[in-house]
């Protein structure tokens, strides 16, 4: 008859295979909690407005996608008071010159779009968040935010 341990930790690591996976294990998890914690913390606001909000991770770009329920000034309101205090500083729109990190369309949408570089970026060579909205034929909001690492 096989002898059971009353510890269940004990339990665990014989089934894993001894104290060194054990400690692998927890290693592995621990990293996994940490890494969900931080990148919680470096995702974007969404205005308490926001509806049906969805993000998507790419290679170059994190893209946040919502509804806004509201005018385009809250939106941009919003934005203005949210992102300085992480940083971030106000650099015009796609029309201005070297704001953006995405392509420029030459359109009435690069108006549309509100980008922000990092506060110390003097040479517009980091990261951007650009964020730009179209009403929808309901005469909603569709917010698209593209955070980007560096020019393209």
């Amino acid at each position: 008859m096989q002898q059971t341990s009353a510890n269940p930790i004990r339990a665990v690591v014989r089934w894993i295979g001894g104290w060194t996976q054990f400690a692998l294990l927890m290693a592995v998890l621990l990293g996994l909690v940490g890494w969900y914690f931080w990148d919680r913390s470096k995702q974007l606001p969404v205005p308490p407005q926001a509806r049906n909000v969805t993000q998507n991770l790419g290679t170059t770009t994190r893209d946040t996608n919502f509804v806004f329920d509201g005018p385009i000034e809250d939106l941009r309101t919003f934005y203005q008071q949210q992102l300085p205090a992480r940083g971030w500083r106000y650099c015009g729109t796609r029309a201005t010159e070297h704001c953006t990190n995405l392509i420029q369309l030459n359109d009435s949408s690069d108006e549309r779009t509100d980008i922000y570089r990092h506060a110390n970026d003097q040479n517009f060579s980091g990261p951007t968040i650009e964020i730009w909205w179209l009403k929808n034929a309901r005469g909603e909001l569709q917010v698209n935010i593209s955070e980007t690492r560096g020019p393209q």
